[in-house]
């Protein structure tokens, strides 16, 4: 059968406005907004469940570290401070979930850097 230019045969479209929306369209849980899921799908919703987020819009495959916190995920880098002074060495640094020991930041240089709260 024969379909016009921008149009199909299929009338089951949840928001026709979204590509992203769609009959069978897998969501994975960003609880905090970080770009990276807990592992939680929801493949039964045509329409994105709040907090969800389509597999295009996740900035990887791995699984979040604490999916209430959007500081911490697998890209998380941590500076090391080895003097105590609270502030980070760019020049040293590792890319773990976990904060690696109590002289590592989130941020290299800067007044306000303080560890994540019940990370110590």
């Amino acid at each position: 059968m024969y379909s016009p230019a921008g149009y199909v045969e299929d009338n089951t479209d949840c928001d026709d406005n979204d590509p992203l929306e769609h009959p069978g369209q897998s969501w994975y849980l960003d609880g905090d907004n970080d770009g990276y899921t807990e592992g939680t799908t929801n493949a039964t919703s045509c329409t994105r469940p709040a907090g969800y987020k389509a597999s295009s819009e996740l900035l990887g495959a791995s699984i979040d570290c604490d999916d209430a916190n959007s500081v911490l995920n697998p890209d998380t880098l941590w500076y090391q401070d080895a003097d105590g002074d609270s502030y980070g060495n760019s020049s040293a640094s590792l890319q773990q979930c976990s904060q690696p020991a109590v002289m590592f930041w989130t941020t290299p240089t800067t007044m306000t850097m303080t560890p994540i709260s019940g990370h110590l």
